[in-house]
């Protein structure tokens, strides 16, 4: 009985340690947002990464691997999605599954401690409840994770840039993707 309840509370506490560690980041960053900026054009495929820096005319995007900068003309960009947070849907669901998982073998534990019990079903229940929990958070975290920005304008969009007044003078954006100007170089992305 000891071990169950101490297996059960280490995976209370666990949860809560996860969450407040991604809540003590900072929310903001000196980087710009990740996007995907869809072209008016059907086969066109959207570009993703970084928004670098906005101007009336122009976007430009750093390539995820920091690799290249893209320059997108302000007149072609159908839609854009500006990246909010990182827990998607199906980050919920697997968030979800694994709570189902730990309060199933918890409770699992603390079952088969009780002679005459029949606790077979305990961890299939748990983690069913889980994946329903996880699926029913779904649908929010998808549509809460992104915005949709239609139509596209460069004020709409300058506020997610790394430069919102347009690129810094004296530092071309291909220096940036180099890293020669530091500001790329060993940074996590957003």
């Amino acid at each position: 009985m000891q071990r169950a309840l101490l297996i059960l509370g280490a995976a209370a506490m666990l949860a809560p340690t996860a969450l407040l560690a991604q809540r003590a980041r900072p929310r903001e960053t000196v980087l710009g947002r990740v996007v995907a900026l869809y072209p008016a054009g059907d086969a066109a495929r959207p570009v993703r990464g970084e928004l670098l820096a906005v101007r009336p005319d122009s976007a430009w995007v750093l390539a995820p691997d920091l690799s290249r900068v893209a320059a997108v003309p302000m007149a072609s960009i159908r839609t854009a999605l500006v990246r909010r947070h990182g827990l998607t849907a199906e980050r919920g669901v697997l968030w979800g599954a694994a709570l189902g998982v730990i309060a199933g073998v918890g409770l699992s534990a603390a079952c088969s401690s009780v002679e005459g019990s029949s606790c077979g079903g305990v961890l299939v229940g748990t983690t069913a409840f889980g994946l329903l929990l996880g699926g029913l958070a779904a649908p929010s975290l998808a549509s809460s994770s992104r915005w949709h920005i239609t139509p596209v304008t460069a004020e709409s969009l300058a506020r997610f840039a790394r430069f919102p007044q347009g690129p810094p003078t004296g530092v071309s954006l291909d220096q940036m993707a180099d890293g020669e100007s530091g500001a790329a170089a060993g940074r996590p992305r957003p």
